[in-house]
C-alpha cells in the first residue's frame, strides 16, 4: 500500500506559482470540511511538530476573513490571515494569504481545488505570489516538510473520526 505522503507533490510553475498536490483516502466533502472547519483545523494545519495553534477564526463566506495563530516550543509566534475571494462547497476556494510579521515579501493568492477520484479526493492547491523572489523564499524554506507532517495529521484525523463514527 502506498503511503499517501508519497503523492505529496510540491511544483514551482513559472515565474511566481507553486502547485501542490496531495491525494487522500478519504471523500471530497469530509476534506473540505477538514479544511473549512475551525474546529478541525486547529488539529492538523500545525506545520512540523512542536507548533501549535493558539487562534483560529474563519468566516467561511466571500468576502469573510480568516486569521490563524501559532506558537512553537521557543515562544515564537506566526500570525497570518486573509479573505476569502470565492467558495464553491465542496470544490473550490479561493483566498489571499498574508503573515503579519512576514517571511516572504507581500500577498499571496490561493486556489485550492478538491476532485473526487471515486470516493477518494485529489487535493491541489496553488499559490500565486507578488514576485518571483517572494515565490523564491518559500520554496527555499523547505515548507514541504511542514505541509508533509500537517497532512499527514489531516488523514489520521479524518481516517480515526470515519472509524469510530463521529463523520458521516
Amino acid at each position: 500500500m502506498i503511503k499517501k505522503s508519497e503523492t505529496f507533490k510540491l511544483i514551482p510553475r513559472g515565474e511566481r506559482e507553486i502547485i501542490i498536490s496531495r491525494e487522500f483516502d478519504i471523500s471530497r466533502d469530509m476534506v473540505f470540511e477538514a479544511y473549512t472547519n475551525p474546529e478541525m483545523l486547529i488539529n492538523w494545519v500545525l506545520g512540523p511538530m512542536g507548533w501549535t495553534m493558539l487562534i483560529c477564526e474563519t468566516v467561511l463566506r466571500v468576502g469573510g476573513t480568516y486569521k490563524f495563530i501559532w506558537k512553537n516550543k521557543e515562544g515564537n509566534e506566526i500570525v497570518m490571515g486573509g479573505v476569502y475571494q470565492e467558495i464553491k462547497r465542496p470544490e473550490k476556494i479561493i483566498n489571499t494569504e498574508k503573515f503579519f510579521d512576514a517571511w516572504y515579501p507581500g500577498e499571496s493568492l490561493i486556489t485550492t481545488l478538491f476532485e473526487d477520484i471515486g470516493g477518494k479526493t485529489k487535493y491541489t492547491c496553488t499559490i500565486l505570489y507578488e514576485t518571483h523572489q517572494a515565490r523564491e523564499v518559500v520554496l527555499n524554506s523547505k515548507i514541504e516538510l511542514g505541509m508533509i507532517e500537517s497532512f499527514e495529521r489531516l488523514e489520521d484525523l479524518l481516517s480515526f473520526d470515519l472509524e469510530i463514527g463521529v463523520i458521516q
